[in-house]
């Protein structure tokens, strides 16, 4: 089954807006994490970021500034990253529940932003990459700063446009992501007013409910087909006896 990585790229410096999201992306975690518990039979991984301060000199991939002229305030490192400082991070990121096979490291949601005094990298959205090659690089810190991502294709690749669209709308409007729904989310939502809060409470709820729908179809569907292989090998063993 190939990948199909969406990406989103946004800032926010509003950290109340920040809060307010990571907690109901924190509330979406949980459902998430039920129905990993429940099929994987262990804990997800969760990692809470509360102002981490990170090093002084910290990695950040070119990728976070596509299209952008990059400010002198942050400095060349190679060709693949910039030096960063006085950086610390807030935010959540969580392995999303997916019933296909060795899928963890790639279906990991991160909604990390960027706490900083420089201007150019305040409130940037990242995801924590960890470092495992040896270079020059290795002496800064152990991860990189790079484009959240989320690997889909045939499961949640809709649900993660309505999303992020739903972030979009009612939290950070200069959210760009790729979508091949042609924004059909965020302008089914676009004339909510934003300070309509019930409103936007329903359609979060709405669009957790759509994850639990899909969620529990494509683990039924994996379950069943690992039933039938495992009865298909069964029938051979006995017919070669």
């Amino acid at each position: 089954m190939p990948s199909v990585d969406i990406t989103w790229l946004g800032k926010c410096t509003d950290r109340l807006v920040q809060e307010n999201l990571v907690a109901k992306i924190c509330e979406f975690s949980e459902i998430s994490g039920r129905f990993y518990r429940e099929f994987y039979h262990e804990e997800p991984k969760q990692k809470i970021y509360e102002d981490l301060v990170i090093d002084d000199k910290t990695p950040i991939a070119r990728y976070l500034f596509m299209g952008e002229s990059v400010s002198k305030n942050i400095h060349e490192l190679d060709s693949r990253d910039y030096l960063g400082n006085d950086i610390s991070l807030y935010g959540v990121e969580f392995t999303l529940f997916d019933p296909r096979v060795n899928r963890a490291e790639s279906s990991v949601m991160s909604f990390v932003f960027i706490r900083s005094s420089n201007e150019y990298l305040d409130g940037r959205m990242v995801s924590i990459v960890p470092l495992d090659t040896i270079g020059p690089i290795n002496n800064y810190c152990p991860f990189r700063l790079s484009i959240p991502s989320l690997d889909v294709r045939y499961y949640l690749d809709h649900w993660i446009n309505e999303f992020l669209s739903w972030v979009k709308r009612f939290y950070i409007s200069n959210l760009h992501f790729c979508d091949p729904d042609g924004f059909f989310g965020y302008n089914e939502y676009k004339n909510v007013p934003l300070g309509d809060s019930k409103t936007k409470d329903e359609i979060f709820q709405k669009i957790c409910h759509s994850f639990e729908e899909e969620a529990t179809d494509f683990s039924t569907d994996i379950l069943e087909e690992k039933r039938l292989n495992a009865n298909d090998g069964s029938e051979k063993s006995i017919k070669v006896k």
